[in-house]
Parts: structure tokens; C-alpha cells; sequence
């Protein structure tokens, strides 16, 4: 990039929103030949194309080129998703990187004929369909919030039904752990699996803690006054049972491997 070339730098709240007289616009009248945005913007569902969109709108207003950089990762509950791009004037898309996977691009501008400039086009990499960005995002999320609170594993709690299948298969791809165990019925018993440098498993019958459970919490009411049990009505008591035991064992797993 030429040194002669100035270049404005704004956040995205203030490139997302056209007005008369934009900070944008009053930069490139001062004389701004390039638009550089470095963002954080957070992933949700077609939120790549509202924000090309948007900086598209941008160039073609202000009639300069655009370098939009997006943080990669996970913070808390915020995922990043990437997806840095580099827009010529008239909208046209000169260079686009990967989304969720961080990625370094190097761009050259030219002085076009009238006197801007032009970014020499360079890889467009196309970006996976919105089923696998959400997959992704959650993967990316866990990895993420994983690592940065320095935690040493995960306790999985896997009852055989579909949900569990995909929590499991989501904290296998984000960790790498090797999980030792195998899913079983949901109704009778649910097997825990510590992800961590070496797996463990314990298996536990819901039938008796389910009884416990109950007996502790809302004993039952009165056969006359609810009629015949509804079928699958012990479903969410198996839920909640779960729900129960697993902080229990995430502390008994804590303490026997000595986590830090």
C-alpha cells in the first residue's frame, strides 16, 4: 500500500448507518482515499451477508475502497466470526477470507487511471452453508470459553437421544478428548464422561434417584386429582434428575483428578 494513500478508520457502528453528513463522508472529503474498518462483529445467522451489505452501501456512497478486518473467536458468549474482505469501488469484491478460521492475506492497491485506488484482486474463498456456521459458532464458543478460563475439561452427561449424541459430538471436535463412553437409555440410567487429559465414566440408575428425587422435592399428589399418568410424563423427571447429579459429579471429578 502506498504511504501516500490516507485511510479512514471507524468502528462499524458508524459505517452501518447512512446519514447525510457521515463522519465517513466528511473524512473523505478531507481527503481519506481508503476506508479501513477493524471489527468485532458477532456471529449470528446471515449476519455475513447484512454486513457485506452494508459496507458495500458504504464504498458506493463515499466512492472509495473499503478493507473490512472481523475478529475470529470466542469471548463469553460471543463468537467472531471472521470472514475479513476487501471491497473496490463500486462495490466490487476484490479479496475474501474464511469464516471462524484465522487466516493472513496479503492485498496490493494500484492508482487507477482517474487517480483512486484499486485493490488487486486476490483469493475469494467461498464460505460453507448457514447449517455448518452454526455448528461452527458452537464449536468455536466452547473451544473458546474452554481454553481462555483456563478450565482443564468438561463433564458430559450423556443420556443416548439426539441431544446428547450432539453435545457430545460438539465438545469432542472443540477439546479433542477422547470419550471412553457409550450412551445409553435415557429412561433408566445416563453414563457421565469427564473430558479431560485422560477420560473417566460412571454410570448411575435413574429409576431409585428419580424415586428420591421426588419424594424430596414435590412428593406426589393424589391419584384422584390428576387421573392416569400421561405417557413419556417421567421424561422431564429424568431431565431434571439429570440436571441434578451432574454439578455433583462435575465437583467429585474435580476433586479426584485434582484440577486446577
Amino acid at each position: 500500500m502506498s504511504k501516500q494513500a490516507q485511510m479512514v478508520e471507524r468502528p462499524s457502528q458508524e459505517v452501518t448507518v447512512a446519514t447525510p453528513m457521515s463522519i465517513i463522508g466528511r473524512m473523505v472529503e478531507s481527503g481519506a482515499e481508503l476506508l479501513f474498518v477493524p471489527n468485532g462483529s458477532p456471529y449470528y445467522r446471515g449476519k455475513f451477508d447484512r454486513r457485506i451489505n452494508h459496507m458495500v452501501a458504504r464504498v458506493i456512497e463515499n466512492d472509495v475502497p473499503l478493507i473490512y478486518l472481523n475478529m475470529v473467536g470466542g469471548q463469553d458468549d460471543q463468537v467472531f466470526d471472521g470472514g475479513s474482505f476487501v471491497l473496490n469501488r463500486g462495490g466490487r469484491l476484490a479479496l475474501q477470507l474464511p469464516l471462524f478460521d484465522e487466516a493472513i492475506a496479503h492485498v496490493d492497491f494500484n492508482r487507477a487511471a482517474d487517480g483512486g485506488w484499486e485493490a488487486q484482486d486476490g483469493q475469494k474463498i467461498a464460505h460453507v452453508d448457514e447449517w455448518e456456521q452454526d455448528y461452527r459458532v458452537m464449536v468455536q464458543g466452547l473451544r473458546d470459553y474452554v481454553h481462555k478460563n483456563r478450565f482443564p475439561g468438561v463433564v458430559l452427561g450423556l443420556s443416548g437421544g439426539i441431544d446428547s449424541a450432539l453435545v457430545a459430538a460438539i465438545a469432542a471436535d472443540a477439546l479433542g478428548a477422547d470419550l471412553t463412553s457409550k450412551s445409553s437409555s435415557s429412561r433408566n440410567e445416563v453414563r457421565y464422561s469427564m473430558m479431560s487429559g485422560s477420560s473417566s465414566t460412571m454410570r448411575i440408575l435413574l429409576p431409585g434417584v428419580i424415586r428420591s428425587y421426588l419424594l424430596l422435592v414435590t412428593p406426589p399428589p393424589p391419584a384422584r386429582c390428576w387421573g392416569a399418568p400421561r405417557a413419556g410424563a417421567g421424561q422431564g423427571n429424568v431431565c431434571r434428575a439429570r440436571a441434578r447429579i451432574l454439578p455433583g459429579w462435575c465437583r467429585r471429578a474435580c476433586r479426584q483428578s485434582c484440577w486446577r
